[in-house]
Order: structure tokens, then C-alpha cells, then sequence
């Protein structure tokens, strides 16, 4: 850059110049880099205990937040095997009494595990098992509650050993004159004798077994002379009225069931006057027909022109 100034007085003024100005550039950067390092200086000074204090502080609260931390883990810890021990409680609770309720609810399922294979069951008139919790007899669906009380269409029967012991076994023992006669209105209700289970053409014989023999053939023969409070219905029927009112009649000669509801008064009007036209001509079938005709003549669901002409019938 120097070479090219041709007059040699020119470019040592230049030079000279040039070299002052490189000096003053650094003796200026000199005094900044002085000035920083004092600013520098003065700060340490002045913020040192504020930084030191802090740090000391940070570790003091630390050291006293320790314990608490270590206490919140016991505790978390406690609270934890406190809550776990709780819902063991509670599953222990809950499921004993559905245990208890399991064994109330299924005690026609403790009679076949105790008797299921041996003759010891009444395989033709006692409640079957269809499907899980679905039971039938004769041609009715059976629901059995919490108390092991048999249900039929609303009617309950009371869920005594011996009314079990009738239903499930083919010779049947320590019952009571009141829960054969519970027997009768369950027998009756189902129809189970028209229409056994497990029956094979040609091969079964029902009416040899000794259910049949020594308990259902003789089930005319039970005295009806009992309180009618003997089977209790769940809820009142369309009507309002209480259907143990109806559900037993005494019309000489034994007891014949009648449904507690309209609709199931008619289809088991139209099922009897069915048997009556096809020659099932008993004292037990008209009775049960005279029987329904009383009551919905009672309710007001027949005139009393309809109530003779049926009675006509019958004559």
C-alpha cells in the first residue's frame, strides 16, 4: 500500500501516521479492557456476600427441607398400604354377601350337585334348569329369590325344606301339611303333570315313579281348608286388588289356582274350556272354569250374559 506513494517524504508521513493511529487504536482498547476488568472488580465486591448468602441459604433450607421430604415419603407410604388394606376390606365385604345370596338363590343348584346323577331327583316333575339362573316346571317359568322362595307368574311360594324336598326328590320326606298343600297350588299353577319333562315316547314311565304314585295321584285328596295367605303375590294386579284373593277357590272339591292378572285369568279360561271341549269333561276342570268365570264377572271383564252362556256350556 506504501510502495505505490512515489515521493519517499509523502510516504513516511503516511507510514508515520498510519503507525500512530494502530497505537492509539490499542492504547484505547488497553484502557477499555482496564476499565472492565475494574467494573469487573467492583461488582465481585459488591454482589460477593449477597452470592454468598444466597448459597448458604439454598443450602440451609436444603438441609431443613430433608426430613420433611423423607416424612412425606413415610407418610405417602402408609397411606398408600392404609388404602390398599381398605379396598381388601371392602372386596372382602362385598363379596360375602353375594356369596351368601349365591347359595340362598341356588338351592335347587345344590340339590343336583348333591343328587345330580343318581335317582335320587325327580327327573320328570321338579323344577329343571333350562339355562344359567332360568328354571322351568311344567310349562311355567320359575324364578327362585334371595330366600328360596319359588315365583311363578307373581305368585310365591314359600321356600320351606319341606316344599324343596316335594319339588326336587323322588320320594319326598319331612314335609308338612302345609307345604303339601303349597305343593298342590305349584303343581297346579305349572301343569306339570300334563307336561313332564324329560319324557321319551315309548320309553317313559312317568306315572311308575313314586312321586307319582304316593304324592301327585293323591294331590285331590289335600285339605283345602287352609288360610289362603299361604301364597303371596308380589304386587297387586292391573285391577288393584290383592291377588291372594284369587289365587286359591274352593269350589268342593280341591283347590284350584287362578292366575292374579286379567290376561292371565283369560288364557287360562280359554286354555280349560279347550281341554273341556275336547272331552276333558272333570269335576276339577269345570270347577277351575266356574272359578274364572266368578272372577271376571267380579272385575267386570264378562257380562253376565257372557257368565250364563259358558255355564250353559258346561251343563
Amino acid at each position: 500500500m506504501f510502495v505505490n506513494i512515489t515521493d519517499p517524504k509523502k510516504r513516511e508521513e503516511t507510514v508515520h501516521a498510519y503507525l500512530a493511529t494502530v497505537k492509539r487504536l490499542q492504547h484505547r482498547d488497553n484502557d477499555e479492557r482496564a476499565k472492565d476488568l475494574g467494573r469487573r472488580e467492583d461488582l465481585n465486591k459488591k454482589f460477593e456476600p449477597i452470592i454468598t448468602s444466597t448459597g448458604q441459604s439454598a443450602k440451609a433450607v436444603t438441609k431443613e427441607l430433608l426430613p420433611i421430604q423423607e416424612e412425606l415419603k413415610t407418610l405417602n407410604a402408609r397411606l398408600q398400604e392404609t388404602t390398599d388394606e381398605m379396598k381388601k376390606a371392602m372386596g372382602s365385604v362385598e363379596k360375602k354377601p353375594l356369596q351368601r345370596q349365591q347359595r340362598q338363590r341356588n338351592v335347587l343348584e345344590q340339590y343336583l350337585h348333591k343328587y345330580g346323577g343318581t335317582n335320587v331327583l325327580d327327573k320328570y316333575f321338579r323344577i329343571q334348569r333350562i339355562a344359567d339362573n332360568q328354571y322351568e316346571m311344567g310349562t311355567k317359568d320359575v324364578d327362585i329369590d334371595e330366600n328360596s322362595n319359588v315365583i311363578v307368574d307373581g305368585v310365591k311360594y314359600d321356600g320351606t325344606d319341606g316344599l324343596w324336598s316335594l319339588i326336587m326328590l323322588n320320594e319326598p320326606h319331612s314335609y308338612t301339611p302345609h307345604d303339601l298343600f303349597m305343593y298342590k297350588g305349584l303343581v297346579y299353577q305349572t301343569n306339570v303333570m300334563n307336561h313332564p319333562h324329560n319324557v321319551v315316547l315309548g320309553r317313559s314311565r312317568y306315572k311308575q315313579t313314586n312321586k307319582w304314585k304316593n304324592v301327585l295321584s293323591r294331590l285331590e285328596d289335600v285339605d283345602s281348608d287352609m288360610s289362603e295367605d299361604s301364597l303371596q303375590h308380589d304386587d297387586d294386579d292391573d285391577d288393584g286388588i290383592k291377588s291372594e284373593e284369587t289365587t286359591l277357590a274352593n269350589h268342593g272339591s280341591g283347590i284350584q289356582f287362578l292366575p292374579g292378572d286379567i290376561k292371565g285369568l283369560q288364557t287360562k279360561l280359554n286354555y280349560l274350556l279347550a281341554e273341556y271341549r275336547a272331552g276333558n269333561r272333570s269335576s276339577l276342570i269345570r270347577n277351575e272354569i266356574v272359578s274364572i268365570l266368578d272372577e271376571l264377572l267380579r272385575r267386570k271383564r264378562i257380562s253376565r250374559k257372557e257368565y250364563r252362556d259358558v255355564n250353559t256350556f258346561l251343563q
